[in-house]
Order: C-alpha cells, then structure tokens, then sequence
C-alpha cells in the first residue's frame, strides 16, 4: 500500500517537475527519455544477458515491440504538452480516469 500511494505521490507531482524544463519543450523532452531509456535498457538486457531472447523475436513480436513503444510515446507527448500548455487539472484526470 504504502508502494503504491508513493508511486502515485510521485505521478501527481511530475507536472511541478516539468516547468524546470521550460527552454526545451516537450518533444525535446520526449526524445531525451526516449534516448535514455535506449540506453539504460540496453545496459539492463547486457547485465542480464538478455540480448540473445531479443535478437529471438519473430516479425510479429517485434510489430508488436514497436506498437507498444509508440503508444508510449503518445502517451509520454500528450502528457507532457498538456502540461506545456497549462492544462494540468485536464490532463491529470484524464490519466486516473484511464489508467
């Protein structure tokens, strides 16, 4: 319980966090946790040997990869232009109305 009201303490206080980001806007963003996550997640699969099961993956696994990663995208863009643009209460009831 205690897991998860921290997690969602945190959520309600990343558009507090945006506004320090201000003279880069949010594709810029966007691409900067686009790109560190490619990096941390490449060390991830390297310190558990995982790269063999992702070179496994067939055409359909790896549609399915990219179709994930550009919801997220679009999920992580929204968030943050909305935010940009001041619609913060909007956007926040948006994400718990559809979590």
């Amino acid at each position: 319980m205690a897991l998860a009201v921290g997690a969602y303490g945190v959520w309600g206080l990343f558009p507090a966090f945006w506004p320090l980001l201000d003279p880069a806007g949010p594709v810029e963003v966007l691409a900067h946790r686009i790109l560190w996550t490619l990096v941390l997640m490449a060390g991830v699969l390297t310190v558990l040997h995982g790269w063999p099961q992702l070179r496994g993956r067939t055409r359909r696994g790896w549609l399915m990869l990219a179709a994930a990663a550009v919801v997220i995208a679009v999920n992580w863009g929204t968030f943050m232009y909305g935010v940009a643009i001041g619609h913060i209460v909007e956007i926040a009831l948006g994400f718990y109305k559809t979590p």
